[in-house]
Parts: structure tokens; sequence; C-alpha cells
């Protein structure tokens, strides 16, 4: 039986979107997506960052502040520093990528 990996999210854009154009035309985004939850222990809202990743065309019309709806899967990048440290970085990579916030007129 296949281990299933889905993320949905749906939040505010953190920042506008660092984009990669490779030579194939492709281009890759990232950025982070604010999403609000309620901390019970706390008793208050809280807002969680998540890292996106995506490969969507649809993101070079995001900006910060807008809200999206992503759906991915989470991933890990794993390095080691100049020092010798190993890292580690939890990302979602969006498969998926809806723009929430109403068209500007």
């Amino acid at each position: 039986m296949s281990d299933i990996n889905r993320i949905t999210l749906i939040g505010n854009v953190g920042q506008d979107p660092d984009f990669k154009y490779f030579e194939s035309g492709a281009m890759s985004a990232k950025f982070t997506l604010a999403v609000k939850r309620y901390d019970t222990k706390k008793k208050e809202e809280t807002t969680d960052w998540f890292i996106i990743k995506t490969f969507c065309k649809l993101s070079e019309h995001i900006s910060k502040g807008k809200r999206v709806a992503v759906d991915g899967k989470l991933q890990t990048d794993t390095w080691t520093t100049e020092d010798g440290e190993n890292r580690k970085s939890v990302y979602v990579f969006a498969d998926n990528l809806q723009i929430l916030t109403p068209k500007e007129e």
C-alpha cells in the first residue's frame, strides 16, 4: 500500500515570489504563505509560515498579500554547510495553485 503525502493550504502570500527561468522555457517560483489558525493552548490566533515552491505558471500573477490556495506535497531539502553542519528544510511543492483574491477592476 502506498503512503499519502498531500497538503492543501489557504493563506496570504508573504512576499513576492522569487522566479528562476530555465533555457528550456520552464520557470520555477518560491514564496512564503501565511496561514492563520487558532492556538487552543494560548487561546488566540497565530500564523504558521510555509515555504512554497512550484512550477505553476499562475505564480507569475501572485504578489505579496494575495490570498491563494495551494495543493501539493511536503518535501525536504538536505545539505551540508561549509562548516560541516547538516541542514534540512521542509517546504510545500505545489502541484496546483489558485488565486482567491478577486481581480482588481
